[in-house]
């Protein structure tokens, strides 16, 4: 049996909490221009190459070209395409990230994007659903969230796999799995939170697009890991629906195959 590390994004699951007032983020990251962003403080050894940089583009492209309304927003040339390039280059992870346009997540609708992280038996990729499913296509706004949120939760894969190792080791219960896993994925909204103040909105701004009203989902994520996952109390929803579901369909029968060899 094959048991992937696939790692899903939890994207897509509505605002429990009331965001914050946007005068505080506007006081808090004042008004910072986006004609650059800063690149990435990898800790990873190898540098990003000229050649890795065309394969960086040439994923933007191709994700652009699957996605057609991410085109409408941003071109090549524009600071966040460079962004994302530097990212699929091996920014993010120290290794290529390829584009995947494959829209069955097998994951539920509400989940928006996912990827796969580097490892011995898999290469990375992300890949974005262009609708919900039931007719509604997402737009340019809702598809870059979902690409710039994959792009930095991608760079914990050491971490994912870290509690990925220790569940297959038999280390972690159901709940510790569930607490590790949102714990990182913690961490990538309030990254993704502080891209947007940082580098989307005066990207929108320059463009003469009022961002407030694109907010990210993200937007909401409080000061507390705590505060945050306690709003995720519906056991069919977010994590239980694809972290429990996990767990239980693929590191139990693995934890049991295991025991009785």
């Amino acid at each position: 049996m094959k048991f992937t590390r696939a790692i899903v994004a939890a994207l897509s699951i509505f605002a429990l909490l009331s965001p914050p007032a946007l005068a505080d983020h506007a006081n808090s990251y004042g008004s910072k221009s986006s004609a650059s962003i800063k690149p990435f403080k990898s800790t990873f050894a190898r540098k990003v190459s000229q050649d890795d940089l065309i394969f960086g583009m040439t994923q933007v492209d191709k994700m652009i070209n699957d996605r057609k309304p991410m085109g409408f927003l941003v071109k090549k040339g524009d600071p966040i395409y460079n962004w994302a390039a530097r990212q699929f280059a091996g920014e993010a992870c120290g290794e290529h990230i390829t584009w995947n346009n494959q829209e069955d997540l097998g994951k539920p609708a509400i989940y928006k994007a996912d990827h796969c992280y580097p490892s011995k038996e898999e290469k990375a990729f992300i890949r974005i659903r262009s609708n919900n499913g039931s007719g509604n296509f997402y737009d340019e706004h809702s598809l870059w969230e979902s690409c710039i949120f994959e792009l930095h939760n991608i760079r914990n894969f050491k971490a994912f796999d870290k509690v990925y190792n220790d569940a297959c080791k038999g280390k972690l219960t159901k709940e510790e799995w569930l607490r590790r896993n949102t714990m990182i994925e913690y961490k990538s909204n309030k990254a993704v939170k502080d891209f947007f103040y940082r580098n989307w909105a005066p990207f929108l701004t320059a463009k003469g697009i009022d961002y407030r009203l694109h907010l990210w989902d993200v937007d909401w994520t409080p000061e507390t890991f705590e505060q945050w996952i306690g709003a995720y109390s519906d056991p069919t929803g977010y994590p239980y629906d694809y972290w429990g579901t996990y767990y239980d369909s693929q590191i139990i029968p693995y934890l049991k195959a295991m025991k009785s060899n």
